[in-house]
C-alpha cells in the first residue's frame, strides 16, 4: 500500500482464458471442471485470507497456464479490513459482471464478503458443466434473476451428472450468503468429495448396477430437484419413507427416480411393487414376494419374505398403498423386522401408520408467478411449464414457449395447481386445441382433462377419476365435511371450518375429521407466520368438492354461513383500517378468494349483504389497486340495493365507488356519490366518518384538477379532524392538504408539513402516510430541479409504498425515479421506467391525470425523448413496457445518480 491507496502487482502469464476454452469446448469434462473449480477456490481462499474480495470472478478473469487455473484482474477487488470511510466503493453501488454477480453485489450491500466470490465461482462452475451460466438475458433481467429466481439444477442441463456435483453447485448459488459455503476451503473440500464420487463413465456405472425391476422411463423426469435431494437425505436416515400426496401429484415418478439413485448402494437390488391393480388385502404379501422373486415355501408369504431378505441389502418400492393400508403395514413390519438391511420406499395418499415411518408430502410442481405474465423466460423456468412443454412436444413436435403463448401457459399451469397429471392431460390436448383454447375451457376441467394412457387403471386415466378415488375412500362424515369445506376459496382456519362447515359438530369433532382429510391428502395444512395453522384445498380438488356439494343439495346452508363469516371479518377490518392498516391489508389479501366467493353468492341472493360487504371492502380494493374488481362490485351493489333508508352500508359503498372513479380518471362522475355519502354520515351523526368522506371528496376534486376547491376541502377536513382529537385522522387530513400545496408549488409550506407527516407516520407504523411524506419532499425537490435529492426521496418512498402493496402508488414512485434520472441525464433508463409504470397502470385499470404531475412528466420525460430522438425513445419505451413490475421496482431502487443510472447490474 502507498499511503491510503491499495495496489496489486501481478506477473505476466502465458496461456488462454477459461472463456476461450469454454467457447471452444462448451462443456468441459467433469473431472476437468471440478479440478479447475478447486484451483480457483484455492486462489480465492488465498486472497480472502488476506482480506480481499475479488468481486469479478468470471471465465474472462481465469487464466489457464500449463493446465492450471490462475485468478487474474483484481482491479475492482475490495479490502474487507479497510474501514467503511476508506472503502473505494459507495454502499448502494453495484460493481461486477452481471451474469456472475452475487445478489448482495447487485443490491450494493456494504457487508460484502468472501461468499460473494463463491457465488460467482458457482456461476462459473455451472457454465463449465452446462455450457452457459445459470442466468442469461439483458442486464435488468439478470439482476432480477440473481435476486429472485431459483436456477435450474445443472444436472437437468447435463444429464448423468452425479447428484453430489449438482448439490454442490446449488449450494454455491444460494440466494442468501448464510446458505452458501462459509469459506473457499469448504467449497474446495466439497468439490474434492464430488470429484472422488464421480463415476468414470456412464457405461461403467450402468454395467455395475445391481439387479432390479424398475420400469424404464418412457418420458423424461422434469423438475423436483429440491424434493429429490430432500428425499435422498431423509431416506439415508430412515428405513421407511412414505411419499404422500393427492392422486396425480407425481408420487410414483419421484419414488422411481429416488429408487434409481439408490441402486448402486444396494447389492441385492431395488424392487418395484405396483399395488394399484390389487383389491384383495390378503394378496399383498404374495404380490411383494413375486416381485422380489421369492421361491415358494410351505410357510406363509410373510414368512417367505422374511426368509428371502435375511442378510440382504435391498430397497423395496411399494407403490399405491392407500387402499390396502393394513396389509401394507403388516408386510412392511415383516420386511423391517427381518435380519437384514431392507429399506422400504412407499407411495400412498396417506400414512401407513408404521413405527419409525418418515413422511414426505409431495406437493404440486412449481408454477410461474402471476407477475411473470408474457415473460417467456420466467414462465419457461417454472417446473410446471417445463413439464407442459415437454409433454406437449410429444403431441406437437417443436412446441415451445413464446412471448405469444407464455401468459396462457402460465395461467393454465397455475389454474391446474401444478398437478402433474392435470398438466400432462392438458398438454396432450395440444394435438387438437391451441393453448388459448385449452385455457378458455379450464372452468370445465373435468371434461377437458381426459384421455390418458389406455393401459392405465381407470382411476389414473382422468383428473376427475383420480380425485373420485380418494373421495370414495372417505367415511360419510368425512365426505360431508369435505363438501362443506369446498365453499372456502383460498383456505380457512380451524374456527372457520367449525363455523361454516361443522354442521353443529363441536370443535374437537371437526379437528378429528379435518385431520383425516389432511392425512388422506385432500386438504393441505400450512403454518402462517404467527404459527396458527391454515388449511386449503388445491383449486382442482375444491372444484370437485363444489360439484359434490351441489349434487348433494346441501349447498345453501354452508354458503350462507360463509357469507356471514366473511362479512363480519370485512366490517371488523373496516372499523380498524386506519389503526392497523398493514395488518388488516395482509389478512384481507389472504382471504381474497373467500371474499370473491362470498360476493358472488351475495350478488345473486342478498342485495343488502352484498352492499354491506362491497362497502366494507372498498378501502382494501383501493389500497391494493384492485380497481376493476372494486368498481364492478360497488356499482352493482349500489344499483341493486334500496337507497332508503340512509345507512352506513350505502355511505361506505358510495365513498368507495366515488374514490375508485377518481383513480380511473372519472372523478367528476363520482362527486355526487361522495356528496350523498357526506349527507348520510351527517344525518347519522357520525362526524368521524363524515370527515373521512370529506377527505375523499378533496382527493376527487384534486384529481379533477380543481386545486383551489380541493385545498378548501382539505382545510375543512383538517379542522374537523383536529376537533375530533384523533391524531391519526389529523395526519391523514394533513397528507391531503400537503398534496394540494405541492401541486400549487407552495414549497415553503410543503417541506415542514411533509417532515411532520413522516415523523408521526413512522411513530405509528403507518407506511402509507410515511411514504407520501417522502413523496412530497421528492416532488418539492423535483419542482426545484434538485434531481439527485428527489431520486433519494422517491426511492425511500418506493420502499415504503412497496410495503403497502398498493401498485398504483408504487408506480407513482417509479415514475418519480424515472423523472429524476431524466433530469440527471439518464434518458434511456428514464424512458424504460416510465413505460414499466404505465404498463402497470394499464394492467390494474388506473388512469389518473393530476395536472401538476402530468406537467412534470411532460417536462422531464419530454427532455429524455428529445435527448434520445423519436425512434430510440420508442425502442426504450417498448423495452420498459415488457419489464415485469416487480423487476421494475428492483431496478428503480438500485438506480443511482452516477454514470450507471438505472442499470445497476452493468459494469
Amino acid at each position: 500500500a502507498a499511503g491510503d491507496r491499495l495496489y496489486y502487482v501481478t506477473p505476466y502469464i502465458e496461456g488462454e482464458t477459461l472463456r476461450e476454452r469454454i467457447d471452444r469446448e462448451r462443456h468441459l469434462a467433469l473431472e476437468d471442471a471440478l479440478r479447475l473449480a478447486r484451483e480457483i477456490a484455492s486462489a480465492l481462499g488465498y486472497a480472502h485470507h488476506r482480506g480481499l474480495v475479488h468481486r469479478d470472478v468470471k471465465p474472462e478473469n481465469i487464466l489457464l497456464s500449463d493446465g492450471m487455473a490462475l485468478v487474474a484482474d483484481f482491479g475492482i477487488a475490495r479490502a474487507t479490513n479497510v474501514s467503511h470511510e476508506r472503502r473505494h466503493t459507495t454502499a448502494g453501488t453495484a460493481i461486477g459482471t452481471p451474469p456472475y454477480m452475487a445478489p448482495e453485489q447487485i443490491t450494493g450491500s456494504p457487508e460484502l464478503d468472501c461468499r460473494a466470490d463463491l457465488y460467482s465461482l458457482g456461476c462459473v462452475l455451472f457454465e463449465m458443466l452446462a455450457g452457459a451460466p445459470p442466468f442469461t438475458g439483458p442486464d435488468e433481467s439478470l439482476a432480477y434473476q440473481h435476486l429472485s429466481v431459483t436456477p435450474r439444477a445443472v444436472s437437468e442441463l447435463r444429464p448423468g451428472l452425479p447428484a453430489r456435483v449438482s448439490a454442490t453447485v446449488a449450494k454455491a448459488l444460494a440466494k442468501s450468503p448464510a446458505d452458501r459455503y462459509a469459506t473457499a476451503a469448504r467449497f474446495a473440500e466439497a468439490l474434492a468429495t464430488a470429484l472422488v464420487d464421480a463415476p468414470e463413465t456412464a457405461v461403467t456405472e450402468r454395467s455395475r448396477r445391481p439387479p432390479n425391476n424398475l420400469p424404464a422411463e418412457r418420458t423424461s423426469f422434469v423438475g423436483r430437484e429440491r424434493e429429490l435431494a430432500e428425499c435422498e437425505r431423509l431416506f439415508e436416515d430412515t428405513r421407511l419413507l412414505t411419499l404422500t400426496g393427492m392422486g396425480g401429484c407425481g408420487k410414483t415418478r419421484l419414488a422411481l427416480k429416488l429408487a434409481e439413485k439408490w441402486l448402486d448402494q444396494q447389492p441385492d437390488g431395488v424392487w418395484f411393487v405396483d399395488l394399484a391393480p390389487l383389491t384383495d388385502e390378503s394378496r399383498v404379501a404374495e404380490t411383494i414376494a413375486v416381485a422380489l422373486g421369492v421361491q415358494e415355501h410351505a410357510a406363509s408369504s410373510l414368512e417367505s419374505l422374511r426368509l428371502h431378505v435375511r442378510g440382504k441389502r435391498l430397497v423395496v418400492v411399494l407403490d399405491n398403498c392407500e387402499h390396502l393400508l393394513s396389509a401394507c403395514a403388516t408386510a412392511v413390519n415383516a420386511l423391517l423386522d427381518a435380519e437384514s438391511v431392507v429399506r422400504v420406499l412407499a407411495t400412498s395418499r396417506e400414512s401407513l401408520g408404521v413405527t419409525g415411518e418418515r413422511l414426505f408430502a409431495v406437493r404440486p410442481l412449481e408454477v410461474p408467478p402471476t407477475g411473470a405474465a408474457g415473460d417467456a423466460t420466467r414462465v419457461e423456468s417454472s417446473e410446471a411449464v417445463r413439464l407442459f412443454v415437454e409433454r406437449a412436444g410429444l403431441a406437437q413436435p417443436g412446441f415451445t414457449v413464446t412471448t405469444q403463448n407464455a401468459e396462457a401457459l402460465g395461467e393454465i399451469c397455475r389454474r391446474l395447481d401444478g398437478i402433474p397429471l392435470a398438466i400432462e392431460l392438458a398438454a396432450a390436448r395440444i394435438r387438437i386445441l391451441s393453448v388459448d383454447q385449452i385455457r378458455a375451457r379450464l372452468d370445465d376441467r373435468f371434461r377437458l382433462l381426459t384421455g390418458s394412457s389406455r393401459t392405465a387403471l381407470p382411476r389414473h386415466q382422468t383428473l376427475q377419476a383420480t380425485i373420485q378415488w380418494s373421495y370414495d375412500q372417505l367415511s360419510a362424515d368425512e365426505q360431508r365435511l369435505f363438501r362443506g369445506l369446498a365453499v372456502f376459496a383460498g383456505g380457512w382456519t380451524l374456527a372457520g371450518a367449525a363455523q361454516v362447515a361443522g354442521d353443529g359438530r363441536d370443535e374437537f369433532q371437526v379437528i378429528d375429521l379435518l385431520a383425516r382429510l389432511v392425512d388422506k391428502s385432500l386438504v393441505i395444512v400450512e403454518r402462517e407466520h404467527d404459527g396458527e395453522p391454515r388449511y386449503r384445498m388445491l383449486e382442482t380438488v375444491r372444484q370437485y368438492g363444489q360439484e359434490r356439494l351441489i349434487e348433494s343439495g346441501e349447498a345453501e346452508a354452508p354458503r350462507h354461513r360463509h357469507l356471514g363469516e366473511f362479512l363480519a371479518l370485512a366490517e371488523h377490518a373496516y372499523a380498524e383500517r386506519y389503526l392497523r392498516e398493514g395488518r388488516w391489508t395482509s389478512r384481507l389479501e389472504l382471504e381474497n378468494g373467500n371474499f370473491r366467493a362470498a360476493l358472488a353468492h351475495a350478488r345473486g341472493t342478498d342485495a343488502e349483504r352484498y352492499l354491506a360487504l362491497a362497502g366494507a371492502l372498498a378501502w382494501y380494493w383501493l389500497g391494493l389497486s384492485h380497481l376493476h374488481e372494486g368498481r364492478e362490485h360497488l356499482t352493482a351493489a349500489i344499483a341493486s340495493a334500496n337507497p332508503e333508508p340512509p345507512r352506513p352500508a350505502r355511505a361506505r359503498a358510495l365513498v368507495g365507488a366515488g374514490n375508485i372513479l377518481a383513480w380511473q380518471g372519472e372523478a367528476k362522475a363520482g362527486l355526487p356519490w361522495m356528496e350523498e355519502a357526506i349527507r348520510i354520515w351527517r344525518a347519522l351523526g357520525d362526524a368521524r366518518e363524515a370527515g373521512l368522506a370529506i377527505e375523499t371528496l378533496g382527493w376527487a376534486q384534486f384529481t379533477a384538477s380543481d386545486d383551489l376547491a380541493a385545498r378548501a376541502t382539505f382545510e375543512e377536513c383538517l379542522r374537523i379532524q383536529r376537533e375530533s382529537g384523533d391524531p391519526i385522522l389529523v395526519n391523514r387530513a394533513r397528507v391531503g392538504l400537503a398534496q394540494v400545496l405541492t401541486a400549487l408549488h407552495e414549497i415553503g409550506r410543503v417541506r415542514p408539513m411533509a417532515r411532520e407527516i413522516i415523523a408521526f407516520s413512522a411513530s405509528t407504523e403507518d407506511a402509507r402516510s410515511e411514504h407520501l411524506g417522502w413523496h412530497f419532499l421528492a416532488d418539492a425537490a423535483l419542482i426545484e430541479g434538485k434531481c439527485e435529492e428527489s431520486l433519494g426521496h422517491y426511492q425511500r418512498s418506493l420502499e415504503l409504498a412497496r410495503q403497502t402493496g398498493d401498485r398504483v402508488e408504487t408506480s407513482f414512485e417509479i415514475q418519480g425515479i424515472g423523472m429524476s434520472l431524466a433530469g440527471l441525464g439518464h434518458a434511456a433508463a428514464a424512458m424504460r421506467l416510465a413505460a414499466a409504470a404505465r404498463a402497470e397502470w394499464d394492467r390494474v385499470g388506473a388512469d389518473l391525470h393530476v395536472r401538476f404531475w402530468d406537467e412534470l412528466m411532460d417536462q422531464y420525460f419530454g427532455r429524455a425523448r428529445k435527448e434520445l430522438g423519436p425512434a430510440p425513445a420508442q425502442t426504450e419505451w417498448e423495452r420498459g413496457a415488457r419489464i415485469p413490475f416487480d423487476e421494475a421496482v428492483t431496478i428503480a431502487l438500485a438506480a443511482s445518480a452516477g454514470p450507471q443510472g438505472a442499470d445497476p447490474a452493468s459494469g
